[in-house]
């Protein structure tokens, strides 16, 4: 082994400041979000990974910026709010069709007619078909350049049209 380059590891150690324990305690866990730039107001920050998605969050969340071309890396503490914007652009139509079940045929959970007594229906009863969305996590590893392991999570939108169970 070269005593040179002993001494040039051990320097470059010693060289990184360690945080404390109690400074670590006092951080708490974080969370690494990634992405280019996108537009975003003054005093946010915008990461998107492409696909329309884009993760807005404040810039004085932020606890650490690394940047690997063209990718910047975004360490803020869990818990911290985020904007989760997903946008596409599609084509308007003239689909006459349910709740997007399985099941269904088109106009069928839209109106039902009601059973009626022994003189027939009460007349058709309208079914909403709300939209549910939810944001799910996708997180997965990343070895930097400099040999850094880091979790990056993206926040994606979910967005479905439910199907309502059948009226009593």
């Amino acid at each position: 082994m070269t005593k040179n380059l002993l001494d040039e590891l051990k320097a470059a150690c010693q060289a990184q400041p360690s945080p404390s324990d109690a400074e670590k305690v006092a951080e708490g866990e974080s969370v690494w979000l990634a992405g280019r730039p996108v537009p975003a107001e003054r005093g946010l920050i915008g990461l998107s990974l492409g696909d329309g998605h884009a993760t807005i969050v404040s810039e004085s969340a932020v606890r650490e910026v690394v940047k690997e071309e063209p990718f910047y890396f975004v360490r803020v503490p869990a818990g911290t709010s985020v904007l989760v914007r997903s946008e596409t652009v599609t084509t308007v139509k003239d689909e006459s069709r349910g709740c997007g079940c399985k099941d269904s045929k088109p106009g069928v959970s839209a109106a039902r007619e009601a059973p009626g007594g022994p003189g027939g229906s009460t007349g058709p009863i309208i079914i909403q078909c709300p939209l549910v969305c939810r944001i799910e996590m996708d997180c997965s590893f990343h070895l930097g350049k400099s040999g850094r392991l880091i979790r990056v999570c993206v926040p994606l939108l979910f967005c479905r049209r439910e199907c309502p169970s059948e009226p009593a």
